[in-house]
């Protein structure tokens, strides 16, 4: 034996004596660390990949529609198709990764389970009782050497077994050593220390010091600053609501208080997402210019028209409203207009409500609907509905101008909701029965709100100039099925009635400060609870 080194291969310990300490490098604690590790990595990353995934499909009305079905089966597609990309992307590449390592060292510990982190104890390595004599002792290495020692056993593991019997016997022949064994658990003594070091075997190894270094060096200096600065440099474009910040620029110098709604889409178009995600190609200058021709009598000049990039979005928004063909080659960039848009949208009413701008907030919200619907400013509000087209509008309007209505100027869509299906059917003879279906299902859904206000000053009949007022909105959405468990909190009792507490109460004498202490403190109790109870529902 080397008198300051041993290796204990098999079980995977390294000892390393010196005069001060013993420090036992053991496999079996470092694959505790890692699964400790493991665990610690496995909990975000899982919930970061799954919470990405849209594991079922969110009910939604449209999928009942038969104008829909081409695009419900899209979506299904796309759905899935994006599944399996986001499982091949980094979230779903350090899922898997992080599971498989974890799984891996968890068959590992199982294959271990027989090996315990290392304690050095000669006792129990010369399978003696502790206090034994030196007879017994010499006798008990005698009768162990005949079964481990090299020149008997040719096994690997005979061999660092008899490594640990012979140094388990050095100590325990050695006065010195087993009276501070025997106090300290240390053969060092008190100023010793005895390390178990949750690290790898392999790690003491001189051959691996350089490569350790290496690593060290490359994922210290290197990796982590690279990580951390790129994360950095994305995420410092962006605002809080996912705008990019020179997109929240572009917007916020071309909007003021009047900013009229024919003037959304060109502000909307020159957000520096679309100039980056959607630049204009050689390929696609003749489809885009013909596009461009058809929709230009409604362009209205903007601050932000710029360059090609944002007249080509510009295009793709005028066409989707005015319900144009949007030529194969550029429909894969309207997706991709569609898609970012709201998002967008939203960012640019953040900045015209921190402005105060009130009108502008309000074209900015219906320039939202419109695109929503793709319908032109000012259109028919009917052209929402299905299979509609302006023959049968016409035909609708006609139809609801003819009907006494008590309020001409109610909705259409309503009006026409209230006519009923029968009368629809009769005017609209050219819709099969299939389309009328769809008809109905989109009336059954359209938003029926009705909002009311009340503004007062608390404990204060009158209103006088520099009172704090409380305006309180009620919005009821009636297309809804009634809820059989809903209670309207109008309906509700604001205090609960004191007979509750008569058992409570029972013990203190009406009137006395006891009994109004305690009722005070049951009260409390009913409001938190009630309150808690609305906050759920």
């Amino acid at each position: 034996l080397h008198p300051t080194r041993s290796t204990l291969q098999g079980v995977g310990y390294v000892l390393h004596r010196t005069s001060m300490a013993f420090e036992v490098f053991d496999d079996v604690a470092f694959y505790w660390f890692l699964m400790a590790v493991m665990v610690v990595v496995i909990v975000p990353i899982s919930y970061s990949f799954l919470s990405t995934i849209q594991w079922r499909v969110i009910p939604n009305w449209t999928r009942l529609l038969s104008s829909c079905k081409e695009k419900v089966d899209r979506q299904d597609r796309e759905r899935r198709k994006e599944m399996v990309s986001k499982l091949f992307g980094w979230r779903g590449i350090g899922f898997v990764s992080s599971w498989v390592i974890f799984l891996t060292l968890l068959m590992r510990l199982t294959t271990m389970q027989g090996e315990e982190m290392y304690s050095f104890n000669p006792y129990k390595i010369l399978e003696v009782e502790e206090g034994s004599t030196p007879t017994e002792i010499k006798k008990a290495y005698r009768k162990m050497s005949l079964v481990y020692h090299p020149d008997k056993c040719q096994e690997e593991k005979c061999g660092d077994k008899f490594i640990k019997i012979a140094k388990a016997y050095d100590v325990l022949t050695n006065d010195a050593t087993r009276e501070n064994y025997e106090k300290y658990g240390n053969p060092d003594g008190y100023h010793g220390t005895s390390v178990t070091i949750g690290l790898p075997s392999w790690l003491t190894n001189k051959e691996n010091e350089l490569a350790i270094l290496v690593a060290y060096f490359v994922v210290l200096i290197v990796v982590i600053p690279v990580v951390v600065g790129l994360w950095w440099r994305n995420s410092s474009k962006f605002l809080e609501d996912g705008v990019m910040q020179s997109t929240a620029f572009r917007f916020y110098r071309q909007v003021q208080e009047h900013t009229a709604a024919k003037f959304m889409p060109g502000i909307l178009a020159s957000a520096v997402e679309f100039c980056e995600g959607v630049p204009c190609k050689r390929e696609q200058a003749d489809d885009l210019g013909k596009l461009h021709k058809r929709v230009q009598e409604h362009f209205v000049k903007n601050q932000g028209d710029l360059n090609n990039d944002i007249m080509k979005v510009k295009t793709l928004l005028y066409a989707h409203l005015l319900r144009e063909e949007i030529p194969p080659s550029l429909q894969a960039d309207m997706e991709v207009v569609l898609q970012h848009a709201h998002r967008l949208l939203n960012g640019l009413l953040n900045i015209v409500m921190e402005q105060r701008f009130v009108t502008a907030t309000m074209n900015v919200i219906e320039f939202s609907q419109l695109l929503t619907q793709a319908l032109w400013f000012h259109e028919n509000m009917l052209l929402q509905l299905p299979h509609f087209d302006m023959q049968q509008v016409n035909k609708v309007m006609r139809l609801l101008n003819s009907a006494k209505a008590e309020k001409s100027s109610a909705n259409p869509i309503v009006r026409l909701k209230e006519l009923g299906g029968d009368k629809r059917r009769e005017a609209l003879k050219a819709l099969s029965e299939e389309q009328h279906n769809d008809v109905d299902i989109y009336l059954n859904n359209f938003p029926d709100i009705e909002i009311s206000y009340d503004a007062k000053v608390e404990d204060e009949e009158d209103v006088q100039e520099g009172d704090v007022l409380n305006l309180t909105v009620k919005i009821e959405r009636k297309h809804l099925q009634e809820d059989p468990g809903w209670v309207d909190s109008d309906e509700e009792e604001d205090e609960p009635d004191e007979a509750i507490f008569e058992k409570q109460l029972a013990e203190y004498e009406e009137g006395t400060e006891e009994y109004d202490t305690k009722k005070e403190e049951l009260m409390d109790e009913w409001r938190d609870a009630d309150f808690d109870r609305q906050k759920k529902k």
